[in-house]
């Protein structure tokens, strides 16, 4: 799965870069260590500084503050990037969870006797999101008839999920387009246009802001007054049911 993630992410995340997976959460960003409330360093003096060997050193307020003025701009960097980096990867877990619930991808556990065990697409629903995506192994009890049983082992993907899904997607892409009466169907003829032409995302969800904005500047003469009522519900309509849920995806603006 931890491959798996990282492989999504390359795919369909921006400013990938595969620090993703080793990146830990941090509340705020870095504080002088005087003014730490708990740890190993509450036997120094009031101030000290770390040196080259990463030890710590009792020091005078200006020596100290000297030191900080200079490691504090790299510390933050280094904060920011870990940050970034962090978002990346629940951002990715979030997008892998979508995909596993819309059956897009299947996710299975390798059990002690060498069998595997596919997920339940219902194991990935819910309003908090489903099953945590795990990178290691599973333990689960699963009901099937009269008997419950344990489900443990690693959590793997087949090699080519990311292909296969491409494969069908090309597939799709090599039907022949639609057609429709314009006289008789003009809204439905011009979200056809829309579906072809406006700038979908290729990496997931296409914001409806988006959307919508390419609708208000593409409006057909023909159609009357482009009322944000129109254009929020063709917006609506272009996108996957699943773009609108919440608890897999975080909300925010036009999700």
């Amino acid at each position: 799965m931890e491959q798996a993630l990282d492989l999504l992410g390359r795919d369909r995340i921006e400013n990938w870069n595969g620090k993703e997976k080793t990146s830990r959460a941090f509340n705020a960003p870095p504080d002088p260590p005087w003014n730490w409330q708990q740890g190993e360093h509450l036997h120094l003096d009031e101030f000290f500084v770390f040196g080259e060997d990463g030890e710590p050193k009792s020091s005078s307020e200006k020596e100290a503050l000297s030191w900080w003025s200079e490691v504090e701009p790299i510390l933050n960097r280094e904060w920011e990037e870990e940050a970034a980096a962090r978002q990346r990867w629940l951002e990715c877990r979030n997008m892998m969870r979508n995909e596993l619930a819309c059956e897009r991808f299947e996710a299975l556990v390798l059990r002690k006797g060498g069998d595997f065990f596919k997920i339940p697409v219902e194991r990935w629903l819910g309003e908090m999101g489903g099953e945590p995506i795990r990178t290691g192994v599973a333990k689960f009890l699963h009901s099937h008839g009269y008997s419950t049983f344990e489900i443990e082992g690693p959590v793997l993907l087949e090699r080519l999920f990311l292909q296969k899904e491409k494969t069908e997607v090309s597939k799709s892409e090599a039907q022949v387009a639609p057609t429709i009466n314009e006289v008789r169907f003009p809204y439905l003829a011009f979200m056809i246009v829309a579906a072809r032409e406006a700038p979908f995302s290729s990496k997931g969800r296409t914001s409806k802001k988006t959307l919508e904005g390419w609708i208000r500047d593409n409006w057909p003469d023909g159609l009357g007054e482009a009322t944000e009522t129109k254009i929020t519900n063709m917006a609506t309509f272009l996108r996957r049911p699943e773009d609108e849920r919440g608890g897999i995806h975080r909300k925010g603006p036009g999700q």
